[in-house]
């Protein structure tokens, strides 16, 4: 199988997707387990990035990579956050540890917000009480 696109990378995207095991279906940078349709912050990074002049071939060689998991697993594998970070980074010309550190911010952001939530509405004890409550091995070890 090959992929035509209009930067030649009908052949690399095809190996590279070949060459990985998708018997599970997982493939870094496309695919997100709640958003199987699509993450809805992906198209709006996109449009962030072309404004700003970073949407070339890196964009559609993920396309290309996209449309042949797609293919070849008979399903849809949409970019995610993650593999649109990726080439927006390189479209940037940042070394790759930038898409790292990228990463981290908005997870740090995430676990913050996470942290004021629970500081102002305690309910972790609540959630852990209940699943401990639910779970056959915690009543096993006497927890």
């Amino acid at each position: 199988m090959t992929i035509k696109t209009d930067i030649g990378y009908s052949t690399p995207d095809a190996i590279f997707v070949r060459g990985r095991n998708l018997s599970e279906g997982i493939l870094p940078g496309l695919g997100h387990p709640t958003h199987v349709d699509g993450n809805p912050r992906t198209p709006v990074m996109r449009k962030v990035a072309a404004e700003n002049g970073f949407d070339g071939k890196y964009r559609k060689l993920l396309e290309a990579i996209s449309a042949t998991a797609n293919e070849s697993l008979g399903r849809k594998l949409p970019i995610n956050v993650t593999g649109s970070v990726g080439a927006t980074i390189c479209e940037m010309g940042l070394e790759p540890i930038w898409a790292r550190a990228s990463a981290l911010i908005g997870r740090s952001a995430g676990i913050i917000a996470h942290l004021i939530d629970e500081h102002k509405n305690p309910i972790a004890k609540d959630i852990c009480l209940n699943v401990q409550a639910q779970d056959d091995r915690a009543k096993e070890t006497g927890q």
